[in-house]
């Protein structure tokens, strides 16, 4: 190898410098590109290497309005993503001039992060909004409501979307209802740790009844059973809560079937019965034992 000196350039030291030794440092986000450069001998050329450096803000995302604006995006196909906001269709175009909807195809407006509150619209004025029909919680330019996705059906005609603002809230807590019956099937929408009074289970077994084993905290996606007295509790969401192991309970999605057992309180009192009603709602907690002919399972 060549004995030269390397030599070190930032193409944007407002982005990032780098010192005679390579250590680089970031300053601002942006993108930049490292050279190391050196200079050949009469046995080797002059060589060179580079490498694209992109710097992104760590700041955590804490809530607030994100603005789309087709006009300076620089978005295209049919989907982008801005901050925690992402827009997709399942058909038409984004451009420099709109996000454009095509004719009974759907616009969804999802966030990576908390939930969104609200979306204003801001259309082509021969495609307005009005070509998605009847859609809960749109009224005029403006959608209302609590979700971490939303799906507009373009069911009228073509919507040709020119900006858009989308309030994202990064909920810090949950409240559930616990009735008279002092039990509830739950799943974590985060991180969570469960306040005093409000007891939470897993299930570990489950054979002529279940067995139920505390938890305090558990991650986001998992489904437990809450025990307390009748009232209303606050489930602070925590940045991170120990992942629980063996737990039988599960959550249906849309093809989930009878044969499961789902939590109610009937003739043998709060337990888990079989389930008979054809396909389970989606996000309901279930347990499944498949071998099993009893038509309720207690708890041990």
């Amino acid at each position: 190898a060549s004995t030269g000196e390397i030599a070190w350039k930032s193409s944007d030291e407002t982005v990032a410098t780098v010192d005679e030794d390579g250590n680089v440092t970031a300053l601002n986000v942006g993108t930049a590109i490292i050279t190391a450069s050196q200079e050949g001998d009469t046995d080797y050329k002059d060589g060179k290497a580079t490498c694209e450096l992109t710097v992104t803000d760590s700041t955590p995302f804490t809530g607030g309005n994100i603005t789309f604006d087709a006009t300076t995006d620089g978005a295209s196909g049919k989907e982008f993503t801005k901050s925690v906001i992402t827009l997709t269709t399942t058909d038409g175009s984004f451009s420099s001039t709109d996000y454009r909807v095509y004719k009974n195809q759907t616009f969804t407006v999802s966030t990576s992060q908390g939930v969104i509150t609200k979306i204003e619209f801001t259309c082509d004025s021969s495609n307005p909004i009005g070509g998605f029909g009847e859609t809960e919680g749109l009224s005029e330019s403006t959608w209302t409501g609590n979700a971490k996705s939303v799906s507009f059906k373009a069911s009228n005609k073509q919507v040709r979307i020119t900006s858009l603002v989308v309030t994202v809230v990064i909920p810090t807590s949950v409240d559930v209802k616990i009735g008279e019956a002092g039990w509830k099937t739950f799943v974590a929408p985060e991180d969570v740790v469960f306040p005093e009074g409000l007891t939470a289970f897993i299930v570990t077994a489950a054979d002529e009844k279940a067995t139920l084993q505390k938890v305090t905290t558990v991650k986001a996606g998992e489904p437990v059973l809450l025990k307390g007295d009748a009232d209303t509790y606050t489930i602070n969401f925590i940045d991170e809560a120990a992942a629980a192991t063996g737990n039988l309970l599960k959550v249906s999605d849309e093809s989930t079937t009878s044969g499961v057992y789902v939590l109610a309180n009937k003739t043998n009192g709060v337990g888990f019965y079989k389930w008979t009603g054809g396909l389970l709602g989606a996000g309901r907690v279930y347990l499944e034992l498949p071998s099993s002919v009893r038509e309720f399972i207690g708890f041990a």
